[in-house]
């Protein structure tokens, strides 16, 4: 029987790895009220086999794309109100 579980990221531009179930479905990514990280949420079926590394990357909007995203999947646009600023990041896998 399948899950969803959230996992959250940091907002960092660079690289990051997260230990994901095996054979894990990365459904969305968003950032919660009240929240300043981005999650993203996994659907999955438990116990299926070793956990893996995925690894993630978010990028601002306008931001010089500096490394290759080839093998990467984009996951979701995530806009977030700070202020009286919009910031608006965009996240990929793989």
């Amino acid at each position: 029987m399948k899950t969803i579980h959230r996992y959250a990221l940091e907002l960092t531009d660079a690289r990051q790895t997260k230990e994901l179930p095996y054979g894990a479905e990365v459904l969305s990514a968003a950032i919660k009220p009240n929240e300043s990280a981005i999650s993203v949420w996994v659907l999955f079926e438990p116990y299926l086999g070793e956990p893996v590394n995925r690894t993630f990357r978010i990028i601002s909007t306008g931001h010089t794309i500096t490394d290759d995203l080839e093998g990467f999947k984009f996951i979701d646009t995530v806009i977030h109100q700070i202020g009286g600023s919009t910031l608006c990041w965009h996240v990929f896998v793989k």
